[in-house]
Formats: structure tokens, C-alpha cells, sequence
């Protein structure tokens, strides 16, 4: 099976409310072309996070390759976004939660305790549809970064400069036998 995971599209933030930001004009038209440029298949499922950003993104593939898709809150950023913090108080969680990965920050969540949340929904979506050929799956850029870090057996390092996800970057992964074996990084070098 191959899973494609999109990060969602660009987007903009009014009032902190970063759980409820929707997708750009400039969001919305980059997807569009990202869809014209043939780069995915038709999938046999769509999934996405339940954050309206990715709900978006999701929806316009799916009306792009005609079917529906399926929200799962498990594949939405980690807990912390949701709370829609002041940007400074955001930042000092997040600089907090990158010192110590173990750390569960306001929301009650690590970053890899949001890692290891994202693996089990995929695995658990792989499992539950064991006949598909293709999957994509809409996701954030946090717990991508993570999930793909595992995949690679590699411990995340967070540093914006070096690595990066930027909207609408996807990776490709094969599932087969239980195991994930990256085919496309989603994760670009700087």
C-alpha cells in the first residue's frame, strides 16, 4: 500500500485562533495547481486532521479527484495548537517542548507523545483498510516532521535550519508486512 501525506496548505490566523485558520487565497489557488500538476493518483481514501486548515486542503482534493474523505482527530497537529495561545505565549511552549520532547506542555501533550498518537492513527488506518492501493492522508507539519522522523528511525531535532515542511510538501511511504519504508521524504534538507 502507499500512503501520500500533504501537509496542508498555506494559511492565515485572525485573533490566535490558529485550530479554526483557514486556508489563503494564495492556500487555496497553490493547491489547485498542486492538483493539476498530476503528482498524486486518485487515492482509494482520502483522510485528514480535524483543524479546518486541513479539513480545506483535504476537501479540495477530494472534490478534485470526486469522493469524500474522512476526518480523524487523530491526525491533528498536537494538543497545544488547539488552545489558540497568543503567539508569545505559544512560542514559549513550543521552545519549552522542543528542549525536552518528552515534556507534555499546556494541552497535555508532547511532542512525542503527539508523534507516537499520529504512528498508531496510521498504522490503525493502514490496518483497517488492507485491500487499498493508494491512501493519502492530510496532515501538520509538527507531527509529520515526527512521523516521518520515525520512520527513518530517526530522533527529531527540530531545527527550522536545517529541515522543513513547507505547505503542501508531501512524502511517500510504502506499507507492507506491518512495516513503513519511506519511498519520497516529506522532510527537505535547507
Amino acid at each position: 500500500m502507499k500512503i501520500v501525506f500533504v501537509r496542508h496548505a498555506k494559511f492565515h490566523v485572525e485573533d490566535n485562533k490558529h485550530f479554526e485558520a483557514c486556508l489563503s487565497e494564495d492556500g487555496i489557488a497553490n493547491t489547485k495547481k498542486f492538483l493539476e500538476s498530476g503528482i498524486l493518483e486518485k487515492p482509494d481514501y482520502i483522510f485528514s486532521s480535524h483543524f479546518t486548515t486541513a479539513v480545506e486542503s483535504a476537501r479540495l482534493i477530494a472534490d478534485y479527484f470526486k469522493m469524500n474523505f474522512t476526518i480523524k482527530e487523530c491526525l491533528g497537529e498536537w494538543k497545544l495548537q488547539e488552545l489558540n495561545l497568543p503567539f508569545e505565549e505559544y512560542e514559549k511552549e513550543e521552545n519549552a517542548a522542543i528542549k525536552n520532547l518528552n515534556f507534555p506542555v499546556r494541552g497535555g501533550e508532547s511532542l512525542d507523545m503527539a508523534g507516537e498518537r499520529m504512528y498508531n492513527c496510521v498504522k490503525n488506518i493502514c490496518d483497517r483498510h488492507k485491500n487499498a492501493k493508494n491512501i493519502i492522508i492530510v496532515s501538520h507539519g509538527n507531527v509529520l516532521y515526527h512521523l516521518f522522523k520515525r520512520f527513518a528511525n530517526q530522533k527529531p531535532k527540530f531545527n527550522p535550519t536545517k529541515e522543513k515542511i513547507d505547505f503542501l510538501d508531501y512524502g511517500v511511504v510504502d506499507y507492507s508486512n506491518g512495516n513503513f519504508k519511506i519511498l519520497k521524504n516529506i522532510i527537505s534538507k535547507i
